[in-house]
């Protein structure tokens, strides 16, 4: 009678957790909209996400977020440079100056009045990354002194990064205009501008390359949302309440009995400061564990999976991500060396492209260019080699190479000249009366000199 109570409370208990309608699903993170109904049955795990929720999935999932950021930061460390073309040189380039001063580059500095220009560029490679699109509205200047035929000033006085999701509509034939939500520092408010003053950054979707943009984090949906769902289930495993643990049995143990080892089993070995403690009991006893083990989902292999997903999606090395397993201080050199060159010099490309082909231009200026840069940074040891072998060969001065390891310069100028190794001679006209052609150097014709003497001055 007693073991038959004792299985129909199991029972009852069993079925709650599993088929029992006070189940609650955990919620399912903001905006994802499955492309299948998951709890109607469907197989179709793919997903269909908007720009709202990717963003969301850059914000709750540190898998996703680390490498989108990394680039993002790196993309908006460089120094950017206004150059304006002065000429050209004898073999057919522009000659560029330096332009220290200019309203583009105070508005390049100091997008709005809300970002710096830093954390502009990280919000558009954010957007890019994430969604595909970055929008960017230009605010124009109304105290422009030039106008367009409707009354519009030309110069740029902001501008705004719109959030992809806050793009209601693009211009048509019946409404020729961009529309589209911006916060005005209490709620979002919607707008309209005329096409010349939006501008869409974007990466390339090759199934629509006239229309919109597809980023990097749509090809690992299936990994994200696979990550997700079994976040999900280890969230109900801690919030339902009706899972069994363990079901103990002991042979011949009374109804009385049963709750006193309750009682006591409750008092004595259940929590975390009783974890881990033994229980003597006498007789035949049996323990059976109950349900699946969260190991058994294999929750660890996927956020491998996805890791390593996400590290060939935007190609960042484990290294930048801090994932340093049998690494070495060569190995993270070459790490940084190779993300600057794949990762953040062709974002940064992209960008002038867009700055030189868009913005640039609404200054009337056809001379000016817009750079940034060079975000390679070779490594200190390279940099060593490097300079170490030009200052042997007689291209840099002693106070370069001084200069190149933060070292003060020589005084009197005693570091500003060339040296040459005594063995280095030029032999394209050698046998011209033992005379030598060329268009070498004070060091170099002394170099000469010496070699062609005995070595204490006199010629042979």
């Amino acid at each position: 009678m007693v073991l038959r109570e004792m299985m129909a409370r199991a029972w009852r208990t069993l079925r709650a957790p599993v088929w029992g309608s006070r189940v609650q699903a955990a919620p399912s993170l903001p905006g994802i909209v499955f492309a299948g109904d998951l709890s109607a049955g469907s197989t179709s795990w793919s997903s269909r996400r908007d720009a709202g929720a990717w963003l969301n999935v850059y914000n709750r999932n540190s898998r996703v977020r680390g490498p989108v950021s990394r680039i993002a930061q790196d993309v908006a460390a460089p120094a950017w440079i206004l150059k304006r073309e002065v000429g050209r040189r004898p073999d057919g380039t522009p000659n560029l100056d330096i332009v220290r001063e200019h309203p583009l580059l105070d508005l390049w500095r100091r997008p709005n009045p809300d970002m710096t220009g830093s954390e502009f560029i990280e919000l558009l490679t954010v957007y890019v990354e994430m969604c595909g699109v970055a929008p960017i509205w230009i605010v124009r200047d109304s105290e422009d002194v030039r106008r367009t035929p409707d009354g519009f000033g030309i110069r740029p006085k902001y501008l705004m990064p719109i959030r992809p999701q806050d793009i209601l509509r693009a211009p048509t034939r019946s409404h020729p205009h961009w529309q589209f939500r911006i916060d005005n520092g209490e709620r979002l408010v919607t707008r309209e501008c005329r096409p010349q003053d939006m501008i869409l950054y974007r990466q390339i979707d090759p199934l629509s390359p006239y229309r919109g943009g597809i980023g990097t984090a749509e090809s690992i949906s299936s990994e994200v949302t696979l990550d997700e769902a079994i976040r999900r289930w280890l969230l109900n495993l801690f919030r339902q309440g009706t899972r069994i643990g363990k079901v103990i049995s002991v042979l011949g143990l009374t109804q009385d009995s049963a709750r006193e080892l309750e009682a006591h089993y409750e008092k004595h070995h259940v929590g975390v400061d009783n974890a881990h403690r033994d229980l003597f009991v006498g007789g035949e006893t049996k323990v059976q564990d109950l349900g699946a083990a969260p190991s058994e989902l294999g929750y660890d292999e996927s956020q491998r999976l996805l890791r390593d997903t996400q590290r060939q999606a935007w190609t960042v090395p484990g290294d930048i991500l801090g994932i340093g397993e049998d690494s070495n201080r060569a190995q993270a050199d070459a790490a940084l060396n190779f993300h600057q060159r794949q990762n953040v010099a062709p974002r940064l490309t992209r960008l002038e492209s867009m700055a030189n082909l868009f913005i640039v231009p609404l200054y009337g200026d056809p001379s000016l260019r817009l750079c940034a840069a060079n975000p390679v940074q070779e490594s200190a040891d390279a940099q060593h080699r490097f300079m170490t072998d030009g200052l042997v060969r007689g291209a840099v001065t002693v106070n370069e190479w001084r200069e190149s390891h933060n070292m003060a310069p020589l005084p009197d100028a005693q570091g500003n000249r060339l040296y040459v190794p005594l063995n280095i001679v030029q032999t394209e006209a050698e046998e011209q009366s033992r005379g030598v052609r060329g268009t070498g150097g004070p060091g170099a014709k002394q170099a000469l000199e010496f070699v062609g003497s005995n070595g204490n001055g006199r010629r042979h």
